[in-house]
């Protein structure tokens, strides 16, 4: 619909100034996206489809009333079953583990003790610091454990000598429920490169018996 719209507004004079206006703010966000050195994820591709959406409208309205119906209808169905799928989704309580309402019982353990919390997997910090908005607390460092295996010597030891004390604890999902399955064996060699091991201070589980959120505690190996 897109490709055959812009043929249709670039032809028509009417059309083309904001025809190619469009096409202009698509490609420069797009190229905002390419060039920005951490917006290398797909979830920053979302920025598009709000222009998309205005240019998809737009165009649909250059077609007959005979042929803009029934795309129109595609597009309509389309939504439809991608609001069924989510109605149905949650219907079931289909929930992935970076949505859990088991977050809730994690903010407040975290809101009543006095530690920093390092944050070993993704999808879990911001909804603590949403819930728990104290600066300082919080820590991301999901990738960093991610990644371990390609960071150097330094920045290993300068992370050992900032988090690896008992003023720190560690939030991770279940082994079961991991977003990205390197992080925790990952965090388990680190802290035990440097003489420490884990002890589980709180377990969430959900319905299914599945860990969703666990913290961890250092003690000395």
């Amino acid at each position: 619909i897109i490709i055959l719209g812009t043929i249709l507004g670039l032809k028509l004079k009417k059309h083309r100034s904001l025809t190619v206006i469009l096409w202009i703010v698509n490609i420069l966000i797009l190229a905002q996206i390419v060039l920005s050195k951490r917006a290398n994820a797909p979830w920053h591709m979302f920025f598009l489809y709000p222009s998309l959406t205005i240019l998809l409208a737009y165009m649909l309205s250059f077609f007959s009333k005979k042929i803009f119906i029934p795309l129109l209808a595609i597009f309509i169905g389309f939504n439809l079953s991608g609001y069924y799928y989510h109605y149905k989704a949650l219907k079931e309580n289909k929930m992935t583990t970076m949505w859990s309402n088991k977050i809730f019982e994690l903010a407040e353990y975290t809101k009543r003790v006095n530690k920093r919390f390092v944050i070993i997997d993704w999808g879990i910090t911001n909804q603590l610091f949403l819930l728990d908005p104290k600066k300082g607390k919080y820590f991301d460092h999901w990738a960093f454990f991610y990644n371990i295996d390609n960071i150097d010597t330094k920045t290993k030891e300068f992370i050992a000598s900032k988090f690896l004390n008992e003023d720190t604890y560690f939030i991770s999902h279940g082994k079961e429920t991991l977003n990205f399955k390197e992080t925790l064996p990952n965090f388990i060699k680190f802290i035990n490169s440097f003489g420490y091991s884990a002890n589980i201070t709180l377990q969430l589980k959900d319905q299914e018996n599945k860990i969703i959120f666990i913290i961890y505690k250092l003690v000395d190996s």
